[in-house]
């Protein structure tokens, strides 16, 4: 490729699709900048996974699968997730039925 093209290509497409540089007759081509912020090393998973274990714990309750599908579809319809929902529930739970004197968990981790 000639370099005009390669110049065009570079600034035409730099925030958003692939960037093609060119360097000793090679042709480099990079994810885009919002994909490159998405991919994590092996050693970054298997840290998050590490810290997840030790600080997270998984809340559930079992329902109808009916139930599930509509509270899905309900949530995705608010523009929301189930999880946040719940979550959100959680908290307002906490913060009405206060158990322990001091900060709840809920006041520790905003």
């Amino acid at each position: 490729m000639n370099r005009e093209l390669c110049t065009a290509l570079h600034c035409s497409t730099r925030t958003k699709c692939a960037i093609l540089f060119m360097g000793q007759n090679r042709h480099f081509i990079t994810a885009p900048p919002e994909k490159r912020l998405n991919m994590l090393s092996d050693a970054k998973k298997k840290a998050n996974a590490k810290w997840d274990k030790a600080h997270m714990m998984i809340l559930g309750c079992k329902v109808r699968k009916d139930f599930a599908a509509q509270f899905r579809e309900a949530c995705t319809a608010a523009g929301t997730t189930p999880n946040a929902v719940l979550k959100q529930a959680a908290e307002q739970f906490l913060k009405e039925h206060a158990v322990s004197e001091g900060k709840t968990a809920v006041e520790e981790c905003a």
